[in-house]
């Protein structure tokens, strides 16, 4: 009967899923034609098997979708840089996914959504010279 306390109360802790923790600077606008930029980061204990970046937008325009290589099998730190293209319409939802998955088949994400604050347009063609003659 010890023997089976004993094995109840070992210290290891059990398998959970991977940490997966995206970060943006205070204040991150969207902005199109625009950059979003930002960090990933994922660890697990028992090893990643699996990391994967996308972006989202709410209307189906915009997506991108990223495996990311995994240069050490238990930690990655990873810079975000996503360029939005022209065109995205103000109040477009974009949604950054970062998710992980672990070598014990665990799956953690981590999600931020930015709102297209203004769009800004191509500058508009430059005159062109009058082919009158003068008078």
């Amino acid at each position: 009967m010890l023997a089976v306390a004993a094995g109840c109360t070992d210290p290891r802790a059990r398998p959970v899923p991977p940490t997966v923790d995206l970060s943006f600077a205070p204040g991150t606008v969207a902005h199109s034609p625009g950059d979003l930029a930002g960090a990933l980061y994922a660890y697990d204990a028992d090893g990643l098997a699996a990391v994967r970046l996308a972006l989202l937008s709410s209307d189906s325009t915009l997506t991108l979708d990223s495996a990311l290589d995994l240069p050490d099998a238990f930690e990655l730190n990873h810079s975000i840089h996503f360029h939005v293209p022209p065109g995205v319409a103000v109040g477009t939802a974009l949604k950054v996914i970062g998710r992980a998955e672990d070598l014990v088949g665990f799956v953690a994400a981590d999600t931020a959504v930015f709102l297209v604050q203004d769009t800004v347009s191509a500058a508009p063609p430059a005159p062109s010279p009058s082919r009158r003659k003068p008078l």
